[in-house]
């Protein structure tokens, strides 16, 4: 499971005025724990990311990201993220694809050793 390493951290980011209906569906899906940072305002994704950037000091370019709108998509990938758009949900091959090409770009070595 990826949250037994603690080298990978998981964010969770969303652009809801829904703030605590969010969180609380993140609760009852069990979810909060699998995340070490959540960004739960209406906004822009930028922000979000930004603010990920600045808790926990990792590089935008060792960044993954997977959203369902391609705005979202479009901003994120200005930061030098690694972007990937999910119309139809986030199925196993695209999480394999997205690690196969992060991998080939050199970034997830150091986070699995």
């Amino acid at each position: 499971m990826i949250k037994e390493s603690s080298k990978i951290k998981l964010g969770c980011a969303s652009r809801t005025s829904a703030i605590s209906v969010a969180r609380q569906l993140l609760q009852a899906l069990n979810w909060s724990d699998l995340f070490d940072y959540t960004e739960i305002y209406p906004g822009s994704k930028t922000a979000h990311f930004k603010r990920f950037h600045e808790l926990s000091g990792i590089d935008y370019a060792d960044m993954l990201f997977f959203d369902d709108e391609t705005r979202n998509i479009h901003d994120i990938s200005k930061l030098g993220v690694q972007c990937h758009l999910v119309e139809h949900g986030i199925t196993l091959n695209l999480l394999k694809d997205a690690l196969k090409k992060f991998q080939q770009q050199g970034r997830i070595h150091e986070y699995l050793n």
